[in-house]
């Protein structure tokens, strides 16, 4: 979906309001990966997930889905090192 395009005309491109799920969920991962790739800072790649989550939540209300579940991270992230290559 492109950042402009808005509900309305996803409805017309054929996805129906009846067909749409009452709940989703979304796993948030991979920001920090997303920023090194692009050569950005790790809260560059939190606040860019941040973004595109608040567009997805946006959408799914105007689209009529009533529950969202989001995971992000848990408190076991913070302490983890970091990964090593396999």
């Amino acid at each position: 979906m492109a950042d402009n395009e808005q509900p309305q005309a996803l409805i017309q491109k054929g996805l129906r309001a009846e067909r749409m799920p009452q709940h989703v969920a979304f796993v948030m991962d991979g920001n920090r990966r997303w920023a090194q790739a692009r050569g950005l800072t790790t809260a560059e790649g939190h606040d860019s997930g941040g973004r595109a989550l608040d567009k997805i939540v946006k959408l799914s209300a105007a689209l009529g889905i009533r529950a969202i579940t989001v995971f992000a991270f848990s408190q076991e992230n913070f302490r983890r090192p970091e990964a090593r290559p396999l």
